[in-house]
């Protein structure tokens, strides 16, 4: 949402946040939008009530292990999940790169994972 399109505010207001996720743990979070772009500031990602969040991480483990969280307030106040993005097809938006491959990093040192293999139907 740029400022060249107002009637689409809501919409910016709507995708104001993005988490991204590593073996079930946010390991950074950002403006969906440039700040610089939006016709009303995004919200705070600390609004985020935790127990939501919780749940909507909870729904997509054990489906992708690296994913972005599109996440959004409703105009009645509630939040939504706006999409699941594979990590590897996400862009990073506001969320500045260093910060999260060394949240990443981090994570991968901290969490022991089984090797993944493919099998063959045959």
């Amino acid at each position: 949402m740029t400022a060249d399109f107002p009637e689409l505010a809501e919409l910016a207001e709507a995708l104001g946040l993005l988490d991204v996720v590593l073996d079930g743990e946010v390991v950074a979070r950002g403006a969906y939008w440039p700040v610089e772009d939006c016709t009303t500031p995004p919200t705070p990602s600390a609004e985020i009530p935790a127990a939501f969040l919780r749940d909507a991480v909870s729904r997509v483990n054990g489906c992708l292990r690296w994913y972005a969280l599109d996440v959004a307030r409703t105009a009645a106040g509630g939040w939504i999940v706006i999409e699941v993005n594979d990590g590897q097809r996400s862009g990073l938006s506001e969320v500045p790169a260093l910060d999260l491959y060394r949240a990443m990093a981090e994570r991968l040192r901290a969490v022991p994972t089984a090797p993944h293999r493919l099998t063959s139907p045959h």
